[in-house]
């Protein structure tokens, strides 16, 4: 982006000034090498969106838990799989509530009860 002022090309000493980070901060941020944790994560979300495009976006967190837990090598639980749906943008579909059929059986008995 261009700096309205100088009409040049923002530098990496302003970007460092302007969020009040070390230039030697920001490289060794910009040279990092990807943890164990965050290649473990990149594997489950993987495993996660093929499964989920299989089954049309069926899974809710518990089942996606169950069957990574099952299919995979690694042990997650649900929050860790409910962060990486967030960070993926996978939601699935909602299902429709049951009815309360005990509820209906009383309405259809009272209202027989009243018509008689």
């Amino acid at each position: 982006e261009i700096n309205p002022d100088t009409q040049r090309v923002y530098g990496v000493s302003f970007g460092c000034r302007y969020l009040q980070v070390s230039r030697a901060a920001y490289y060794k941020w910009l040279e990092r090498k990807p943890t164990k944790h965050d290649l473990e994560n990149q594997k489950i979300t993987q495993f996660m969106l093929q499964l989920e495009e299989e089954n049309n976006y069926i899974f809710g967190v518990k089942r996606l838990v169950t069957y990574i837990n099952q299919e995979t090598i690694y042990h997650v639980g649900p929050n860790r799989v409910r962060n990486l749906m967030h960070k993926a943008q996978i939601e699935s579909s909602i299902r429709v509530a049951k009815h309360d059929r005990k509820a209906k059986k009383k309405e259809v008995i009272l209202a027989n009860k009243l018509l008689t």
